[in-house]
């Protein structure tokens, strides 16, 4: 399990210290708790597409679901850091479907 220290937080393989935005959620997972998040389903020959909230959800939609994509300058946004796999538009129509069901289940949660 993780160690939090300050606002970091120790990698229990390397020892390397993370700040809390990138460990938070790791593969599907909460870094606090270690739990599966609720949003998540398997895409695209099994990999696994996740989403932390509501908010990562839409963007998701918004971004997969573009025909035309700005190519950000470096690493600061967050498509930079998306899987190639879910930005290949060969991929699209099935992360859409992936991304809707993820959609219901947070609707059927709520509701």
């Amino acid at each position: 399990m993780p160690r939090r220290d300050h606002g970091h937080w120790q990698h229990p393989d390397t020892g390397q210290y993370l700040k809390d935005d990138e460990y938070a959620f790791s593969e599907g997972h909460d870094g606090r708790f270690g739990v599966p998040l609720w949003l998540r389903t398997e895409c695209c020959g099994g990999h696994l597409l996740w989403a932390n909230n509501e908010a990562h959800l839409d963007y998701l939609e918004a971004y997969v679901g573009a025909t035309l994509r700005e190519r950000p300058d470096g690493p600061s946004g967050l498509s930079w850091y998306l899987p190639a796999w879910m930005k290949e538009a060969k991929h699209r129509d099935e992360v859409l479907r992936a991304l809707g069901r993820m959609r219901a289940s947070l609707d059927e949660k709520v509701g």
